[in-house]
């Protein structure tokens, strides 16, 4: 009888220990993930704010405005490339998915020449030919970023509802599990006892 309540209490102890860690871990990655997906979310408003501050600035009289545009730019890009280097990176640590590491390999390209033509741009305001560059860059590239990120966005989407199914499986086996041993408690060691107690006290 001792042996079998040692067994059922360790057995609980560790199937709820275990069972709150890989649910806290989880929960977690799911956090995560909901950061990267409002990031990633994040990086087309960027992408967006660019294009339109480069049709602004696509006007050839200068106005009051001009200045203030130029040094939205400059935060919108810098915004713009922390966000991309944040998302390569939780990708490669966090997530292990041939699908996004295509995505990321896909939008590299469109990213560097908004990223790189902004840069020169803001380097070289005055300069007509760097404008000109600036402009039908960000053009040309604005289209393809957005696909791809959308494509990204997605992935990301998919993979956080892969997971929700996966721990909503994982705490139904562990619901039938504990409800097995708390049957087998039930039977083998809370009814044997009170068994012996009544016969204990005729």
């Amino acid at each position: 009888m001792k042996s079998k309540i040692i067994f059922a209490f360790i057995s609980f102890m560790l199937l709820f220990g275990i069972n709150n860690s890989l649910l806290y871990n989880d929960l977690e990655k799911q956090v995560s993930t909901a950061k990267v997906i409002n990031l990633a979310g994040r990086q087309r408003m960027y992408s967006q704010k660019i294009t339109k501050l480069a049709l602004y600035l696509n006007e050839e009289k200068e106005d009051n405005y001009s200045t203030l545009r130029l040094e939205g730019l400059k935060e919108i890009i810098t915004n713009f490339s922390e966000a991309h280097q944040f998302l390569e990176e939780s990708h490669l640590k966090q997530y292990k998915s041939l699908l996004l590491n295509q995505y990321f390999k896909d939008i590299e390209h469109s990213y560097l020449k908004i990223i790189n033509s902004s840069r020169e741009y803001l380097n070289s305001p005055n300069d007509s030919q760097v404008k000109a560059n600036f402009i039908k860059n960000i053009k040309f590239n604005e289209s393809e970023f957005l696909r791809i990120m959308d494509d990204i966005v997605n992935e990301y989407e998919k993979i956080a509802e892969t997971r929700a199914i996966k721990i909503k499986g994982r705490e139904f086996t562990f619901n039938a599990i504990m409800v097995l041993l708390t049957i087998f408690s039930i039977f083998s060691i809370i009814i044997p006892l009170l068994k012996n107690k009544n016969l204990n006290l005729k």
